[in-house]
């Protein structure tokens, strides 16, 4: 069976903003292959959303054509298609702009190639490591009043960062990296909004490397984020898709108090799944005990629908609260995110 990727994303625009200057797309290519984009379009200037969205549209576009061009190649004349592209939007949208952050994850081949223009990030996560694989193109500087001269606030000069390349204003400098992808567990792309907004990107990829449903755990997330953001906001990740290797495998573990060390996370979530009703239901106290215990030692969110139906079997139980099981699953379904 082929490998897959699973992907989601969202983009919220910032609070009493009418349109979201942010904009994020994907695609599945051929031969295994994954089109990964985000772009945020320049607020100082026109049509930000207008900006951001063709920026997308047009990498996805671009690649989405059958060439046997090197990927490297392909992603260049994206990236350039869409710069093209918004230089020359006429009328009231006339010099929009927008930055990017392309990647393209060769799933068969184990390579990640990405590019970026402007300041949007793309992070990599390789079991507890989460690194950033691009830097953003940006440039401190001094703010001038009208007739040349710094501007002071408190005695101080004045600096603002500014990005010193954008898509729309003429790419200059773009180079295609390529990374082994072999140990990558997911990569996000996100813009300034996003990683303004966040205590920890690790930490946010940790737990959503967690729970079962990625979108929901993305949403979920974007959501807690509101309060922070000052920014228009999105992030878009992909992780790959796992099966469960044997349910009875870790059913039995379970029962025997064997080892799950080795056992990833989302596999011990879908199994357990299946399991925690089956253990409720035959009254197997210790097996739950142990089950609901790893899910709170690892943070395996099930969700607050999945624990909710658990409570209710357990509802029936007489003598659920001498187990210790049921106060385990109402904390559990309190913490879930989902």
């Amino acid at each position: 069976m082929q490998e897959q990727l699973e992907i989601a994303g969202r983009s919220q625009a910032d609070r009493g903003k009418r349109r979201n200057g942010d904009h994020q797309a994907h695609r599945e290519l051929p031969e295994g292959r994954y089109a990964l984009v985000v772009a945020d379009g320049v607020g100082s200037a026109p049509c930000d959303h207008k900006a951001s969205e063709l920026a997308c549209s047009m990498c996805i576009q671009t690649l989405s054509v059958d060439t046997e061009l090197p990927i490297e190649r392909v992603m260049q004349s994206a990236v350039l298609a869409a710069d093209e592209a918004l230089r020359h939007e006429p009328g009231a949208c006339e010099g929009m702009m927008s930055t990017l952050v392309l990647a393209v994850w060769d799933l068969p081949q184990g390579r990640l190639w990405h590019c970026a223009v402007g300041d949007s990030r793309l992070y990599a996560l390789r079991g507890e490591v989460l690194e950033q694989l691009n830097v953003e193109q940006r440039k401190a500087v001094v703010r001038r009043g009208k007739d040349g001269r710094p501007l002071r606030q408190s005695g101080a000069v004045v600096v603002a960062e500014g990005i010193t390349q954008a898509i729309g204003a003429g790419v200059k400098e773009l180079v295609v990296h390529g990374s082994d992808a072999k140990d990558i567990d997911a990569v996000l792309l996100c813009t300034d909004g996003y990683y303004s907004a966040t205590p920890s990107p690790l930490h946010d990829m940790e737990s959503i490397m967690k729970q079962i449903e990625l979108d929901r755990a993305v949403g979920s997330l974007v959501d807690l984020l509101r309060d922070a953001q000052s920014d228009d906001l999105t992030m878009l990740i992909a992780r790959r898709r796992t099966e469960i290797v044997s349910l009875n495998q870790v059913r039995q573990r379970i029962r025997s108090g064997g080892d799950l060390d080795h056992v990833a996370y989302r596999e011990l979530a879908q199994a357990a799944l299946h399991i925690l009703p089956e253990f409720i239901s035959a009254a197997e106290h210790e097996p739950a005990r142990r089950l609901l215990d790893l899910l709170q030692q690892t943070g395996i969110d099930l969700g607050r629908e999945a624990l909710g139906a658990a409570v209710s079997l357990m509802m029936n139980e007489p003598e659920r609260h001498h187990s210790g099981n049921y106060q385990r699953l109402v904390a559990l379904m309190r913490k879930s995110r989902g």
